[in-house]
């Protein structure tokens, strides 16, 4: 394997159409039988070179800069991610052992770079910095095919979602597991593109459904922004709005997911966070109390239980990151043969930890 800190000026193509080899700014040429397109959002081979249409998300998601910034380490570092709405897209905090990164997902059809920097430093409570925050433009949606002749788009060059669900590695770890599958299955052909191509875009707009339904169901009412997400019924697809159908109507959601094809890419666990945790529910007089067969399923008390015997199981996250550190295993064999299988003994509580995966 060669590796070279270069520059790509231009793409040449064969008579075939597939890409014959890559050029660099300081004339070099770079010959192969199969290319890898990872240029990120200039995507060189696969918008630029070979002209593949880019679908826009645009219409639901309007969510099309990023501002970031940089805040001093906490001393005991959270272990968590934080996502806080604000007036006109919502912030992220994100804790790291030395730092905390921060940054405001925002659209720029209600909101002013400038703006956006004041309410970012006003959530953190933090004075405007010496240095100058980072602003990063971003256009949501995905290509019409990744697998094209003898290329590959990977990573950015194959389309962007905004981080509010953080799917981009798992995309791009679908997209080469599917790529490798098929690959192989076809000989080292490109007899299997079609295949590839119409799941790896199944999985892209299956995750922009879900994120839409952030904002489709928001109770926020505060902004034009906040106003413009929660009527967009427009840009719901046929099958995002039998999911709303089927929840407000007390269907079978579980059955729906799985007609439609959401539920290939988010299970039925992940839409009942999102339905119940916005809060939004079958009218009042549509609901019926559970049975008490029904309601000795889920013990909350014994639940409560569970988690707190879990965290007795694991260190403090500074220690933890402090051993791994320095090389050196959480648990040698010893304690972990003392140990036994605690997570078998918490689970004989009355209730199943189950998911719908």
């Amino acid at each position: 394997m060669i590796w070279r800190d270069c520059t790509i000026a231009d793409v040449v193509r064969s008579d075939d159409g597939n890409v014959a080899s890559l050029l660099d700014e300081e004339g070099h040429t770079y010959a192969g039988d199969f290319f890898i397109d990872c240029s990120g959002f200039a995507s060189l081979i696969t918008r630029k070179a070979l002209g593949v249409e880019y679908r826009s998300y645009s219409d639901a998601l309007f969510n099309d800069r990023a501002v970031t910034l940089v805040t001093d380490g906490e001393v005991e570092a959270s272990s968590q991610t934080d996502a806080t709405a604000l007036a006109n897209g919502w912030a992220w905090r994100i804790p790291q052992q030395g730092r905390v990164g921060n940054g405001y997902v925002y659209s720029s059809r209600f909101c002013s770079p400038e703006q956006a920097e004041t309410e970012l430093l006003e959530h953190l409570a933090e004075k405007r910095p010496d240095g100058e925050m980072r602003h990063i433009p971003f256009h949501t949606g995905r290509v019409e095919s990744v697998w094209n002749g003898n290329t590959l788009a990977l990573g950015l060059s194959q389309g962007f979602l905004e981080p509010l669900e953080a799917t981009a590695l798992a995309l791009v770890q679908l997209t080469l597991a599917r790529f490798v599958r098929h690959y192989e299955a076809g000989g080292f052909t490109s007899q299997y593109a079609s295949v590839v191509n119409r799941e790896v875009a199944d999985a892209f707009d299956g995750v922009k459904q879900y994120l839409q339904s952030h904002f489709l169901l928001s109770n926020r009412d505060d902004s034009d922004y906040w106003r413009a997400c929660r009527s967009n019924s427009a840009a719901i697809s046929p099958e995002l709005k039998r999911v709303m159908e089927c929840w407000f109507g007390r269907g079978d959601l579980s059955e729906t997911l799985q007609e439609t094809g959401l539920g290939r890419h988010y299970k039925l666990n992940s839409w009942l966070y999102i339905l119940s945790g916005m809060g939004v529910f079958p009218k009042a007089d549509q609901l019926s109390p559970p049975s008490e067969e029904q309601a000795g399923k889920v013990p909350l008390d014994d639940i409560q239980t569970f988690f707190e015997k879990l965290t007795l199981n694991h260190m403090p996250q500074s220690e933890a990151l402090k051993l791994l550190a320095q090389g050196r295993n959480l648990h040698d064999e010893r304690e972990l043969a003392a140990m036994g299988d605690p997570l078998q003994d918490l689970l004989g509580l009355g209730f199943a930890v189950s998911s719908a995966g």
